[in-house]
């Protein structure tokens, strides 16, 4: 019965994929010399491996969400 139960637990998790480096500046259109000098550094990133690193699709979305603005509309 325990079995069960951590089978339907496991299928109710969703993962959470962590976006690499290339996928964000693209996203942002900021250059690699502008992304890694001011955007880099303010970016919670999830270090994968010894030379894998990443942002979590969520973490980015917040990120984004708090830093990113819609330009003014002319009056």
């Amino acid at each position: 019965m325990l079995e069960d139960h951590r089978v339907q637990l496991s299928k109710s998790i969703e993962l959470d994929p962590v976006l690499d480096f290339q996928y964000i500046m693209e996203d942002l259109g900021v250059s690699k010399s502008t992304f890694f000098r001011s955007i880099r550094p303010t970016l919670p990133v999830v270090e994968i491996s010894d030379r894998l690193r990443g942002v979590r699709q969520s973490d980015y979305s917040v990120w984004k969400g708090a830093r990113v603005r819609a330009p003014r509309r002319a009056a």
